[in-house]
């Protein structure tokens, strides 16, 4: 009698290995005859994603590209980060269907990219890293290289890219200069670029309606004043639907008034303007604007309660995420602590997906409204609070049954926050986390006190989806006694893939070694071990049990001589399959592979969230 699997269509067969990865279509493809013929169908193929393939090499993909690349129209090599040069020249007369393709954390040098997507007709959408190598200098590039480079950008709808040095910014922004009487770009992402830079290179793309800039340290007080550039260089700042304008300095110290007549059209959905250094200014254009937004970013601003209040008057109904965290939760002339602003805003704003309020300091006689209001987020799947709510035993309770959809949970609070403020957490808190059995991302950061890491352990055996972990600064004056528990909670962690740790006196010891030895999926490890030991075997012992590591960054006071022993022996061990890094004592990088790496590592973890 003929199984369920040959008993089924050829038709549903397809369906059932579009759903699958590149790597599961092969395996299954070799089963049989049939279903091997039924994976040269071209609509397998169509959108392929090796995302976080560390397998995966440069002959591999050349091999597969040479077989399927006619029919493939969307291609994610992201974080495959044994994948460089030029390989998709020889490729380009078979790429002829590709539209969108995404090479952020992949080896490609800026050189490479230019090389290797010019002359690809049918690109629409590229993600991609702007990296010069030291070894090689863009401006040798030939000019009929550029030029079909710059035809390639002029075609693109939407643009990404992550600057990693200011000839890259320069180059890029010089190209998109060149294409600008042509572009047909709408959206445009640009990670720690040159601002103006950036703006003036947009001045005559007249389709743009998305904008995204994050600014580059040292910019956190040109931040919010360049701001008032873009309406003189984007000509049609009125009909963008998406806005970001950042900075990456997380302490703000002089406060800057957001243009009043910056024109905001009815079609702005989404306003992003986190560690931009903006007053209450911003909250008065949301309140009279004309627009209903999606998406709100004000972190790490100078917004007050008063602010907020005044915000909640116009059309903020449809907010689905809201990002507030770090922002001053007080009355602006009284400076006394308030959380009205936030009242409002969640009284109107009742169909949030995401909320952040972390890193508050409220008074411990606001908590109860506090969680009233959460209480009302029914559909919540992502929450970032402060320790500061946790004062009471159980106080978040009636709070967690509520809230059954959360996926992404986060405790954070203010870096430096005085004494006189509550941030503790108590064993009660993670029983109640525990409860959320779909939670995937964890994130624990500047906690005062934690009166045992116990609940840590339980949250660990419950929450069995769970596949990301960051833990920063717990315990006073992130002394690490706090976390005794740590390595037993990592025993229990079998699906976690990316896992982060930035802890004073914090060893990493056999101890500490055996937990993360269990974590078999894991992906991506950075530790930040402020004077803390390091002992090379343990770390050795993690490289070699942990099979599925892309990438792993220390960062300690190890000497540089032990430091450079250690290294060598991670490479013998892990080969290039790993992207390693290790930071010493005198905090300087041993060559500059070595710090591409880090930045991919930064890249891949999105550890500067936290």
């Amino acid at each position: 009698m003929p199984s369920l699997m040959e008993r089924l269509p050829d038709e549903l067969v397809l369906k059932l290995m579009i759903l699958l990865e590149p790597k599961e279509i092969c395996r299954f493809s070799a089963t049989c005859t049939r279903f091997r013929r039924v994976a040269q169908e071209p609509a397998i193929f169509r959108h392929v994603s090796f995302r976080n393939c560390c397998w995966i090499t440069r002959e591999g993909l050349s091999s597969f590209l040479s077989q399927f690349g006619a029919s493939i129209a969307s291609l994610s090599l992201r974080h495959c980060h044994r994948i460089g040069g030029n390989v998709f020249s020889k490729h380009r007369s078979v790429l002829k269907s590709l539209e969108e393709l995404d090479i952020i954390g992949c080896a490609f040098t800026l050189e490479d990219v230019v090389k290797s997507v010019a002359g690809l007709q049918s690109l629409v959408s590229v993600k991609m890293d702007a990296y010069i190598s030291s070894r090689n200098n863009w401006s040798h590039t030939s000019d009929t290289t550029r030029e079909r480079f710059v035809s390639t950008i002029a075609r693109l709808h939407s643009l990404v890219v992550h600057y990693q040095s200011r000839d890259a910014s320069v180059f890029m922004n010089h190209m998109l200069m060149e294409a600008q009487d042509r572009a047909q770009l709408t959206s445009y992402t640009a990670v720690f670029d040159l601002v103006s830079c950036t703006v003036r290179a947009l001045s005559k793309f007249e389709h743009l309606n998305s904008l995204e800039v994050f600014l580059p340290r040292g910019s956190c007080l040109s931040a919010a004043s360049n701001i008032k550039l873009v309406p003189k260089y984007v000509p049609n700042s009125c009909k963008l639907s998406k806005f970001g304008w950042s900075s990456t300095i997380v302490h703000q110290v002089v406060p800057r008034t957001f243009p009043t007549a910056f024109p905001f059209g009815e079609t702005l959905r989404s306003l992003r303007l986190a560690r931009s250094g903006l007053d209450d200014s911003v909250c008065s254009v949301i309140a009279v604007g004309a627009f209903e937004l999606e998406e709100l970013d004000l972190s790490f601003t100078h917004v007050t309660s008063d602010g907020l209040v005044e915000m909640s008057t116009g059309k903020i109904a449809g907010l689905k995420k809201l990002w507030l965290g770090n922002t001053w939760l007080f009355h602006e002339r009284s400076g006394a602590p308030s959380v009205d602003g936030l009242s409002h805003v969640l009284e109107k704003a009742t169909c949030l997906l995401t909320l952040d309020i972390s890193g508050q300091c409220p008074c411990s006689l606001l908590v109860e409204v506090v969680l009233h209001l959460l209480a009302s987020q029914k559909d919540l799947r992502e929450l970032s609070i402060p320790p500061g709510l946790f004062v009471s035993e159980g106080a978040f309770s009636h709070v967690v049954s509520n809230l059954s959809k959360i996926s992404c949970f986060s405790v954070i609070g203010k870096e430096g926050s005085a004494s006189g403020h509550p941030s503790i957490v108590s064993d009660e808190l993670f029983a109640d986390i525990s409860k959320w059995k779909h939670v995937k991302r964890l994130s624990l950061s500047c906690i005062q006190h934690m009166r045992s890491s116990v609940g840590l352990v339980s949250v660990t055996q419950h929450c069995y989806c769970l596949r990301e972990l960051y833990v920063k600064d717990i315990g006073l004056a992130g002394h690490s006694s706090t976390l005794a528990s740590l390595a037993e909670a990592l025993k229990h962690c079998r699906q976690l893939e990316i896992f982060c740790l930035q802890q004073k006196y914090f060893n990493f010891s056999p101890h500490f070694a055996d937990g993360l030895s269990t974590c078999t999926n894991l992906k991506f490890c950075r530790l930040n071990l402020v004077d803390g030991r390091v002992e090379s075997q343990s770390v050795l012992r993690v490289l070699e049990n942990c099979t599925c590591l892309m990438g792993f960054a220390l960062f300690s006071g190890m000497k540089k001589a032990a430091g450079k022993r250690l290294m060598k022996c991670a490479r013998s061990m892990c080969g290039d399959k790993v992207l390693l890094y290790f930071e010493v004592e005198d905090l300087k990088q041993f060559q500059d592979t070595e710090r591409w790496s880090l930045t991919k590592i930064f890249l891949m973890t999105g550890t500067w969230i936290i």
